[in-house]
C-alpha cells in the first residue's frame, strides 16, 4: 500500500468518527419517533347508530332499500325484493359513509379539479342515503376510483356538510368534489345475493300453534301447553322431540341457493303444484306501547297485544337427480323468488305421521296415581293410595304394594311397536267390551287416563290397545300387557303369614303318610314333642321360624277352589300356635304361678251393685265363648302337667256353655249376667288363648 492510498484511507476513518461524534451520538438514548400526522379529514361526525332506513341508487340501475323493523329490531331488504337481510351487511353500508375522510377537496373553481368524466360524479357507482325516520342524515355520490396511484374513490355530497377543521368550522358543499381516502365502490356494487340473508324465515318455536302439512304429507300439529297433539288425520298425542324438529326446519329456514327471482312458470320447479306445503301459524305476546301514567295514552296502548302472523313454504322437485348432495326448489308462499333448500331440511319437513304419534300409549307420573280401577277378564277391583303409604282395595284390605307398582309401570312403559294404519289394516275390535280396562287417577288431574287392552293379532305375538281419549290403535308386544290383564286376586296381600316369632310357642308338621311331627317351646326351648320327645336343631328351628313370620307368596293365583289348586288334599299342613301379644293384667296365663288379686275394698266404687246382683256387661255369641274355650284346651294339651287346675277349670266352663247352648232360644238378648266369683281371690283367671296359623301347602 503506497502513501498516498494511506492518507486516503485515514481521511476516510477520520471522516466516520467525526460523524458518529456529531451526528449519531450513541452515548445518548434514542429519541421518540415522531408519528407522521394524516392529512385525511373526516366528512361526517356521527356513526348514524341510531339509523333505520339505508337507500342505494346503483350505476346498474338497480335501487337498494332496506328498513329495520322496529318489532323484530331485524333489517329486510324492501327492493328490488323483500327478504331478510344480513345486519353486518347493511351496517357495513352505513358505517363506510359515516367514516368516510378525504384527503383533498376541489372547490368548482379550482384548476386541478377533475372532469365529471374522470370523477365518474356524472354517471355515478352509487349514491347512498342514510336516514333515521324521515330525517336524512346523510347523501353521498360515489364516483370512479382515483386514477393509478390513488387509493380512494371521487366523492361528493347532496347536501352542505359542515365539519370542524383544526377548531374551525369548514363547509363541504355540493359543488365540492372530493377525494376519499378508501375507496367505496365496493361497498354498495356487490351482487344482490350479499344483500339476502339465507334464513329467509326467522320466529321463535315458542310462538308457533298450529302446523299444517299438505302434499307428499297430510297431517296438523297443535300446540297444546308445553307438549304437541296430532289433530288430523288421527288425534293423539304427539311425539315432542320430533314435532318440534319439524317446526324448527321453519323457523330458521336456510336457503342453500337463490334460483330465480322473477320466474315465469313455478311448473319447472315442480311447485305447480308443490310437492309439499307447509303452513306454520304463530302468535307472538307484543309488549305495551306505553306505560300506565303516560300521556295522551289509551288504555289499550298500556296492555300487552297478540300479534298473529302466519308462514307459508312451498317445496318442489329435486334441483340436480345426479347430484350426491340433492337439493329441492321452494318458495316462500307469499314471495315469488325460487330458491333450494338441502336434502336435510326436506326430510325433516317431510316427517311420516307415523313417526310423529307418540309411542307411549298413556303419558303419566307413578308417584301421582291416587286410585286404579282395574276391569279385567276375572273381574274388576279399585285400588287407592293411602296417605301413609301402600295401596288399600275397595274392601278396605291392605293390597300387595309390589303388584299395584308393577301395573303402573306397566301403564307408563307401555309403548307402541308401531301404529294401525286404518287405511290399508282392518282389525275387529270393539272397544266398547275391551278385555281390559285400566283407569288411573292422577292427583291434580281432573280427567283419569284410560287405557284399553283388545284382543291379540293373528300372529298372536302383538296385542292392541289404545288410549281410550285417542284415536290411534296401537300394536304391542302380548308380555307388555300381562300385568294390564291381570285379575283382582293378582293385587291382594301376598302376605301368608306374619307373627312375632318370639311369641311361637307350638308347630305342627302333617303329610301323608308319615307322622306328625310338633316343636313345642318346654321351658323356652325348642324341642320335639311328637313322634318322639327329644332336642331339636336350634339353627334349623330358628331358620323355619324366621322363614315362616314373614312368608310371603310369590303371587296371588286365586281364591275359594281348592280342588283347583290341589289344596283339598295338601302335600303338607303346618299349624303355628302364637300367644297373644298382651294378657288382661288381672289374669294369670295358664301354666303361670302368678294369682288373681282380691279385689280391695278400697278400690271398689261408691255406688255398687246390692249383694247378690249381678252386674251385667255385653255377652259374646255362646258360639264365640265355646270355640275360644275349645281352643284354649287344645293349647292347654301342648303343656298339660304346667296347670292342671286351668285345665280342669276350662273343661268345666265348656261343659257350662254347651248345655247353655241347648237350652238358650236363639232370640235371647245379647247380654247375660257377669260371672260372679264363686273361687278364692286365688284362683287363676281363664286367659285369652293362642293364635293358630295354618298353612296348606300343594304341589304346582
Amino acid at each position: 500500500m503506497n502513501t498516498k492510498t494511506t492518507l486516503i484511507l485515514a481521511l476516510v476513518a477520520a471522516g466516520i468518527a467525526v460523524y458518529v461524534v456529531l451526528v449519531d451520538k450513541p452515548w445518548e438514548a434514542p429519541k421518540p419517533e415522531v408519528e407522521v400526522k394524516s392529512t385525511a379529514v373526516a366528512l361526517f361526525d356521527s356513526k348514524f347508530e341510531d339509523a333505520d332506513r339505508v337507500e342505494v341508487q346503483r350505476r346498474d340501475g338497480k335501487k337498494l332499500i332496506f328498513a329495520k323493523d322496529p318489532e323484530e329490531k331485524a333489517w329486510k331488504m324492501l327492493e328490488p325484493l323483500k327478504s331478510p337481510a344480513p345486519e353486518y351487511q347493511v351496517k357495513s353500508m352505513i358505517d363506510r359513509v359515516a367514516e368516510i375522510k378525504y384527503l383533498r377537496k376541489y372547490g368548482p373553481d379550482d384548476k386541478d379539479r377533475p372532469s365529471e368524466k374522470v370523477s365518474g360524479l356524472n354517471e355515478p357507482a352509487a349514491t347512498a342515503r342514510i336516514f333515521r325516520g324521515d330525517k336524512e342524515l346523510a347523501s353521498v355520490v360515489v364516483g370512479s376510483r382515483l386514477p393509478p396511484g390513488g387509493k380512494g374513490s371521487y366523492v361528493k355530497v347532496n347536501s352542505d356538510v359542515t365539519i370542524k377543521v383544526d377548531g374551525k368550522d369548514r363547509t363541504v358543499s355540493t359543488k365540492d368534489v372530493l377525494e376519499s381516502q378508501n375507496d367505496l365502490s365496493d361497498a354498495f356494487m356487490a351482487k344482490l345475493d350479499t344483500f339476502r340473508d339465507k334464513n329467509v324465515l326467522k320466529f321463535d318455536l315458542n310462538d308457533v300453534k298450529r302446523v299444517k302439512m299438505e302434499g307428499d304429507r297430510n297431517y296438523v300439529l297443535v300446540k297444546s301447553g308445553d307438549n304437541w297433539v296430532l289433530d288430523s288425520p288421527v288425534r293423539g298425542r304427539a311425539d315432542k322431540s320430533k314435532a318440534e324438529n319439524v317446526v324448527r326446519a321453519m323457523t330458521s329456514l336456510y336457503v342453500a341457493e337463490f334460483k330465480d327471482d322473477e320466474p315465469v312458470s313455478y311448473t319447472s320447479y315442480g311447485l305447480d303444484p308443490a310437492r309439499l306445503k307447509v303452513t306454520v301459524e304463530t302468535e307472538k305476546t307484543m309488549p305495551p306501547k306505553a306505560n300506565p301514567g303516560d300521556p295522551d295514552t289509551k288504555p289499550a296502548d298500556t296492555q300487552p297485544a297478540t300479534k298473529a302472523v302466519t308462514y307459508e313454504l312451498q317445496v318442489g322437485g329435486v334441483v340436480d337427480q345426479t347430484s350426491t348432495s340433492k337439493q329441492y326448489f321452494a318458495r316462500l308462499g307469499d314471495q315469488p323468488s325460487v330458491f333450494s333448500i338441502n336434502e336435510y331440511t326436506y326430510k325433516q319437513l317431510a316427517t311420516d305421521v307415523a313417526e310423529l304419534q307418540d309411542k307411549k300409549i298413556a303419558s303419566i307420573t307413578t308417584t301421582k296415581v291416587k286410585t286404579v280401577k282395574a276391569e279385567t277378564p276375572d273381574g274388576s277391583v279399585t285400588l287407592t293410595r293411602q296417605e301413609k303409604g301402600g295401596w288399600q282395595d275397595g274392601d278396605g284390605k291392605a293390597a300387595d304394594t309390589v303388584a299395584v307398582e308393577d301395573l303402573l309401570k306397566a301403564v307408563s312403559d307401555l309403548q307402541a311397536v308401531k301404529y294401525v294404519d286404518a287405511t290399508t289394516e282392518l282389525i275387529n275390535v270393539d272397544w266398547d267390551h275391551p278385555r281390559a280396562k285400566i283407569t288411573l287417577t292422577e292427583e291434580g288431574s281432573l280427567n283419569p287416563v284410560t287405557v284399553l287392552v283388545g284382543p291379540a293379532s293373528a300372529s298372536g305375538k302383538m296385542v292392541f290397545v289404545k288410549n281410550a281419549a285417542e284415536e290411534p290403535v296401537a300394536a304391542v308386544h302380548d308380555d307388555a300387557v300381562a300385568a294390564l290383564l291381570a285379575g283382582p286376586v293378582s293385587y291382594r296381600d301376598r302376605s301368608v303369614m306374619k307373627f312375632d316369632r318370639t311369641r311361637a310357642k307350638r308347630v305342627e308338621i302333617e303329610q301323608p303318610g308319615r307322622d306328625k311331627v310338633v316343636l313345642a317351646q318346654v321351658r323356652n326351648e325348642w324341642a320335639m314333642v311328637e313322634p318322639i320327645a327329644g332336642a331339636v336343631d336350634r339353627d334349623a328351628v330358628r331358620n323355619l321360624m324366621q322363614d315362616l313370620s314373614g312368608l310371603l307368596a310369590k303371587r296371588v293365583v286365586g281364591t275359594g277352589d281348592k280342588v283347583r289348586f290341589g289344596l283339598d288334599k295338601p302335600a303338607l299342613s303346618l299349624a303355628v300356635h302364637v300367644e297373644p301379644l298382651t294378657a288382661d293384667p288381672n289374669t294369670v296365663v295358664v301354666g303361670g304361678t302368678a294369682t288373681q288379686p282380691a279385689a280391695s275394698p278400697a278400690t271398689q266404687p261408691a255406688t255398687t251393685a246390692p249383694a247378690g246382683q249381678a252386674t251385667t256387661r255385653p255377652a259374646k255369641p255362646l258360639a264365640v265363648q265355646i270355640k275360644q274355650i275349645e281352643e284354649l284346651l287344645e293349647f292347654q294339651k301342648t303343656n298339660p302337667n304346667e296347670n292342671p287346675l286351668a285345665t280342669d277349670m276350662l273343661k268345666k266352663r265348656l261343659a257350662e256353655l254347651q248345655a247353655q247352648a241347648e237350652t238358650q232360644p236363639a232370640s235371647e238378648s245379647a247380654t247375660q249376667p257377669a260371672a260372679v266369683a264363686q273361687a278364692p281371690a286365688t284362683q287363676p283367671a281363664a286367659p285369652a288363648g293362642p293364635t293358630i296359623l295354618r298353612l296348606h301347602l300343594a304341589q304346582k
